[in-house]
């Protein structure tokens, strides 16, 4: 659907020449929902090591935001203690 088109409609229009050079094109530079959450994930993971630093001093990376895509689908709540603990690291400013 990111194309504009269904699956029927390119397999009619889309050559298999075609096809596999968009495959080349994504090894090289991939795009979709994942590359578009790893970005924002480094953007966020950039402005949380600026002015906010954690009282290990060690450093957030990109991974550390990025969604389990392997998680399954059940929600868990996440306990009261656990978010007063990451809320006062955040909250830290040397």
């Amino acid at each position: 659907m990111a194309l504009g088109k269904t699956v029927n409609q390119l397999s009619q229009e889309l050559t298999a020449s075609e096809f596999n050079e968009w495959l080349a094109y994504y090894s090289i530079e991939p795009f979709g929902i994942e590359k578009e959450d790893y970005r924002n994930a480094l953007i966020v993971s950039a402005v949380a090591n600026g002015p906010l630093q954690r009282k290990d001093k060690k450093l957030f990376s990109a991974d550390d935001f990025m969604p389990d895509y392997e998680a399954s689908p059940e929600k868990t709540e996440q306990p009261v203690g656990q978010m007063a603990a990451i809320l006062s690291a955040i909250s830290v400013r040397k």
